[in-house]
């Protein structure tokens, strides 16, 4: 698994984020605070849990996002493989994208992936292109990107929701300072037009860490937060519909901390660690829920209900329900089911560690964990929220 802290995957970038006011009237902002709780039962927010074995030959160690068709889901790998893996609704491996290289098609790294439901096809970013492939795997064809994209979503047509990082600079792409007023913009392909959607509210430099899952669509809705902020914003069209106001029990980092300091020396502090939490961002949306992550001292989830308002949060799920695993991380969110994905040596040495408790229970973890081995497929573990 990642580490929780900052490893040499994660690089240092400054831009313009801080805390300005934000332009949004206070009737648009909905608070969300955190738990003082140090351990929750899942049985308060989770219903059941599945384990599926992934193929043999699904040989990835990492996922960074997790993207479903209806009828595919790819498994996205940016910074280790470079590979994404190409799975049906029953989880057999279709096929794998793994094109590196410098000609048409190839990429020398991948930035992010979408799914193009206007060509019904896979979109990769990768540095100053943007490549096309068929939901079986096949290259379809490229064009050049003239900005320095992080994220990207498509919106329709030949148009994407995109985020430009604040302050990026390149002698080959139209990066400039002008586009550090907006997060958020409406990029048409054929004629590279931006049309600004989401104001910059911040100011002063903050690090930037790579950042997979802050821009996510739910239908025609979009929602987007940063690491190290303490907002998530819900866009429809060009206007935001919410403002999300996470309250981190007044331990947030303070920017200042984090300008003034080596940020990897800083967050792997042990003083740093107990002393404050900060907004490590994984954002995931349905219709039902809203996921997010945090530090304290730990790798922590937060779960909202959009229709009751009510959060759950915790650095610590103990599993009461199957006696399993009790670490909650998601990796992707369909519906009200939340993804996450285990090595098969995980589930063997939790059930080994837990003989004694285990020993006559016969449930879904067990039954898994008894008929694993080392050479097993990693495990997709599916929580399915209340």
């Amino acid at each position: 698994m990642k580490s929780t802290f900052f490893t040499a995957s994660i690089f240092i970038l400054f831009f313009c984020l801080s805390c300005k006011k934000p332009t949004q009237s206070d009737e648009n902002i909905i608070s969300i605070s955190l738990s003082e709780k140090k351990e929750i039962p899942m049985s308060e927010i989770i219903s059941k849990i599945e384990y599926i074995v992934l193929p043999d030959n699904f040989n990835f160690s990492f996922v960074d996002e997790i993207l479903f068709t209806g009828e595919y889901y790819f498994f996205c790998d940016f910074g280790h493989t470079y590979k994404i893996a190409i799975l049906d609704k029953n989880f057999n491996l279709k096929g794998t994208i793994e094109n590196y290289g410098e000609g048409p098609g190839e990429y020398q790294y991948i930035t992010d992936a979408c799914i193009n439901s206007s060509k019904k096809s896979l979109d990769i970013l990768s540095n100053h292109k943007l490549l096309r492939f068929d939901f079986k795997g096949d290259f379809i064809e490229e064009f050049k990107v003239p900005y320095i994209i992080s994220k990207l979503e498509h919106l329709q047509n030949d148009d994407y929701i995109i985020h430009i990082h604040p302050w990026v600079k390149s002698i080959t792409a139209k990066n400039n300072e002008s586009l550090s007023n907006y997060l958020l913009y409406q990029w048409n392909t054929n004629t590279n037009d931006l049309t600004p959607i989401l104001p910059n509210p911040y100011e002063g430099q903050i690090p930037f860490m790579s950042e997979s899952n802050i821009l996510k669509k739910v239908n025609k809705d979009y929602f987007f937060t940063k690491s190290f902020t303490d907002s998530i914003y819900w866009i429809r069209g060009d206007q935001v519909v919410q403002k999300y106001h996470l309250e981190f029990r007044n331990k947030l980092i303070p920017m200042k901390l984090l300008q003034e300091n080596d940020m990897v020396e800083l967050l792997n502090n042990p003083n740093t660690r107990e002393r404050y939490i900060y907004h490590f961002a994984r954002l995931f949306a349905s219709e039902d829920y809203m996921i997010d992550s945090y530090q304290e001292n730990g790798n922590g989830t937060l779960i909202y209900n959009r229709h009751t308002g009510k959060s759950i949060s915790s650095t610590q799920f103990k599993n009461d329900i199957d006696h399993g695993l009790s670490y909650l991380s998601p990796r992707f969110l369909q519906d009200n089911i939340i993804f996450n994905i285990f090595s098969p040596e995980s589930l063997m040495e939790h059930d080994k560690k837990h003989q004694e408790q285990l020993s006559q229970v016969n449930n879904a973890f067990t039954k898994m964990a008894k008929k694993l081995n080392r050479d097993s497929g990693s495990i997709l573990v599916k929580y399915h929220l209340k």
